[in-house]
């Protein structure tokens, strides 16, 4: 991926659960071939050779469509000797909302969910503003909300009309249409 990125001017970036691995938020040790999600912004595909190599993990990837076109949550970090672009954890975990239930079953995001709670809601806030996708946002407020995270005490809630409370019970508005 560096040299993807370097030598063609690209930004893809390693996310979702391959990012939250790297990171060290495990759930569950993996007993399949490890997946490795990269994702590009919706302008930029990823050339077919990279996705058709035979590599030793399966290759999944996507666009970051949700996120927006921004690239808040995204990171350096230094993998194996390689500065590699990763997803922080608030926007891994946005990005494993983004492929359930294809992906990840519901259930075992809000394990993970359960898990993140030291996400920097400074993060989060842009976050979920710049998002697109409705599901996304509903299902990680309901599941911080559920979960009891401190950080999601500093959410500002009432900026869009996707997660505004107008003074309804929040997990109805969360999941409102989704269920």
């Amino acid at each position: 991926m560096p040299s993807y990125n370097r030598q063609l001017s690209k930004q893809c970036h390693i996310g979702a659960s391959t990012a939250l691995d790297l990171k060290d938020f495990h759930h569950f040790a993996s007993m399949d071939t490890p997946k490795a999600f990269l994702f590009t912004s919706k302008n930029e595909r990823l050339l077919s050779w990279l996705l058709h190599t035979p590599w030793n993990m399966t290759t999944r990837y996507s666009t970051t469509a949700a996120s927006g076109e921004k690239d808040t949550g995204i990171e350096n970090m230094t993998v194996d000797g390689m500065e590699v672009l990763v997803s922080a954890p608030e926007r891994a975990f946005m990005e494993c909302l983004l492929l359930a239930p294809a992906d990840y079953s519901f259930m075992n995001s809000f394990y993970i969910m359960e898990m993140l709670t030291t996400l920097r809601p400074k993060m989060v806030q842009p976050l979920l503003e710049n998002c697109s996708s409705v599901k996304v946002k509903r299902m990680f407020l309901y599941m911080a909300e559920k979960a009891g995270h401190q950080w999601f005490k500093a959410l500002n809630l009432e900026n869009d009309e996707c997660f505004a409370i107008h003074g309804g019970t929040a997990i109805n508005l969360f999941l409102k249409d989704l269920l």
